[in-house]
């Protein structure tokens, strides 16, 4: 309750609510004290902060509704304040007949339309979202919740609560004006008393909802052959969107199946067919019967719900080659096959000791890096460039593998401290700072850092990417990446060439492989980053976050064999930075064209002809060894 007062408070809501609450306790001393046109006033400003409250302030509109003062509470008590001051005002009974009997029929009517709407809400708190998916099912609008229902809300209350005060005598006002406001309101209720009663009197298909009936039907004619399957946040979106334009070019029809709307509304376009759905039972009525193969990027408890079926066979993908912890959990053991990029990906799981079978491992290589360019395949950058692209903190201490807090702002000015001679791409993990606040800070840091680097005359031109790229969300994934890489190309060609770069993950930004090919080295912490851009056999650094030396902290985490050991306190930076700016030689090149085929398999299985027979080859199987459980 606290960080939801907190959160509400620092996003500007009080001044709705405070000016609600201030037109209120107005009204009720104007009535206490017969100010006839104080009360009219008063009372008709807090009906017109009703919308104000609705659209600027949900956070405290929610919490006033957990303490039993929602809207038509709020009105109630305006009925109260009308009554109170009729008492020093009607000067006959009729006015407070008439007020009492049109109130009564309005406030009723208030009650029935918050009903269905609590009612719907709860029916379709958790809808089906779909994307290049022929039904009708999806995320319906509810009624009662639209921003337009105060379009009507705000005239039937004031033809309620202020013609009662303008009156002492007379009541034709309030009736006449009192109808209308019924009228009014029973207009609102007829929605969504319908939809309520169409919702209870739907019906399935005897297995499952009638939402998922849809859903169901386009399956069938659809006929799935592959799914991929994650569950997560929006900062998870990368899992999936890495995988788009290579899913989309499978032989085999693709279903991708989300489990979080947030997720679904952060996922790139492509032409792919998704469906997401919350519900572990509204996933689990669907028939999947003619899906052959799993894919699962991430280890996450959701999976069950796919993994449990069992007509199909699962792979375990991933969602980028490391050797972080993450990488070999005993998670895996559940997987049918678990698809690395190299021999690397099958050394993680034996030297983790997880029982896996040395079967259950494919190497796939990675086709998301056919585009990383080698040295010798584009001249170097005018100004030697030094991509930086750390990792975020990780879920727990074991995972935090960042260099951000450790010795970021100490790299970045070494850098910066060289102008025309080194140029910095900085370009960090989408959820850095997610965890940990003094991570965030330092992160923000290095911004300013950079910002204030370009601003002092170091070097000219923009600091951030500002990428125009128009996305269709049911457009083809391979397309946007086509497109991508145009715009990409014309951000580089359009920067000057010592001016440095903040680059935010994200649709509109370079992608990762542009920042590869752009730059001359790179400085990483243990991640996918540094085992795809091993591919380029450009020289590298890694950062050592443990506290063993150098050597021992090679043997455990290979993909650091061919790099510039930065430790904890900086050493290896100065090192690292001379070789880029060539001040040193670089004698690692042999290493590092080794350690790429370790980690990523030989140069010509880095493709998706590869990934396209592993997929063939499970499908396969699955034919075989499932058939007895579609029978």
């Amino acid at each position: 309750m606290r960080r939801r007062l907190v959160r509400a408070g620092a996003s500007g809501e009080l001044g709705s609510v405070a000016l609600l609450a201030a037109t209120s306790l107005l009204a009720l001393v104007g009535a206490l004290a017969h100010w006839q046109l104080v009360t009219i006033a008063a009372l008709a400003a807090s009906v017109l902060c009703e919308p104000l409250v609705q659209r600027y302030a949900p956070t405290f509109g929610r919490l006033l509704g957990q303490a039993d003062l929602g809207p038509t509470t709020r009105a109630a008590l305006r009925g109260g304040v009308v009554a109170l001051a009729g008492v020093g005002l009607w000067e006959s009974r009729w006015p407070a007949v008439a007020f009492a009997v049109v109130f009564g029929a309005y406030l009723l009517l208030h009650c029935a339309h918050a009903f269905c709407v609590a009612q719907l809400r709860k029916a379709h708190s958790r809808p089906v979202l779909t994307r290049n998916v022929d039904t009708a099912a999806g995320a319906r609008e509810v009624w009662g919740i639209r921003p337009h229902r105060w379009r009507r809300e705000v005239p039937a209350q004031l033809a309620v609560v202020v013609p009662a005060i303008c009156v002492t005598e007379g009541s034709w006002v309030v009736w006449v004006l009192g109808t209308l406001a019924v009228t009014l309101q029973m207009m609102l209720v007829i929605g969504p008393v319908a939809d309520v009663l169409a919702s209870r009197t739907a019906r399935g298909d005897g297995v499952r909802k009638p939402k998922m009936v849809p859903i169901q039907t386009f399956i069938d004619d659809y006929r799935p052959e592959v799914v991929l399957h994650l569950s997560g946040s929006k900062t998870s979106a990368y899992q999936v969107n890495v995988w788009l334009p290579t899913l989309e070019r499978l032989r085999q029809r693709t279903l991708i199946v989300l489990r979080d709307d947030e997720l679904f509304h952060a996922l790139d376009a492509t032409s792919l067919p998704v469906i997401c759905a919350a519900s572990g039972s509204d996933l689990m009525s669907l028939d999947l019967s003619h899906v052959r193969v799993a894919l699962f990027p991430t280890n996450i408890g959701n999976n069950i719900h796919i993994l449990r079926l069992p007509t199909l066979m699962s792979a375990f993908i991933g969602h980028g080659d490391s050797d972080k912890s993450a990488s070999a959990i005993p998670y895996a053991r559940v997987y049918d096959e678990i698809w690395v990029a190299g021999e690397a990906g099958a050394d993680r799981y034996r030297r983790a000791a997880l029982g896996i079978a040395d079967d259950a491992f494919v190497r796939v290589g990675r086709p998301q890096i056919t585009d990383v360019e080698t040295a010798s395949q584009r001249p170097p950058p005018p100004v030697p460039t030094v991509l930086y692209a750390p990792t975020w903190e990780g879920w727990n201490s074991g995972q935090a593998y960042s260099s951000v807090l450790a010795i970021g702002d100490r790299l970045v000015e070494h850098v910066l401290s060289m102008p025309g001679r080194l140029r910095l791409v900085y370009r960090p993990h989408p959820l850095i700072g997610a965890r940990d606040p003094r991570v965030r800070d330092a992160h923000l840091q290095i911004v300013r850092r950079i910002e204030a680097a370009n601003t002092s005359g170091r070097t000219d031109g923009a600091y951030t990417s500002t990428l125009s790229v128009t996305l269709d969300p049911e457009g083809s994934a391979v397309a946007e990446q086509a497109a991508h890489a145009l715009v990409d190309r014309s951000f580089w060609e359009g920067l000057d060439p010592a001016a440095h770069v903040v680059v935010q993950p994200g649709a509109s930004d370079p992608t990762l492989v542009s920042c590869f090919n752009e730059s001359s080295a790179l400085v990483a912490d243990i991640s996918s980053v540094l085992s795809d851009f091993v591919a380029s056999e450009k020289p590298y650094a890694v950062f050592n976050p443990t506290h063993t030396d150098a050597d021992r902290f090679v043997a455990d985490f290979p993909s650091a064999a061919a790099g510039t050991t930065v430790m904890g306190n900086g050493t290896g930076i100065e090192e690292f930075v001379a070789v880029v700016a060539g001040d040193a030689p670089d004698d690692r090149m042999t290493d590092r064209s080794r350690l790429a085929e370790y980690l990523l398999g030989p140069a010509t299985s880095r493709t998706f002809a590869t990934f396209q027979h592993a997929v063939d080859a499970l499908c396969d199987r699955a034919g075989r060894e499932r058939a007895p459980h579609r029978a």
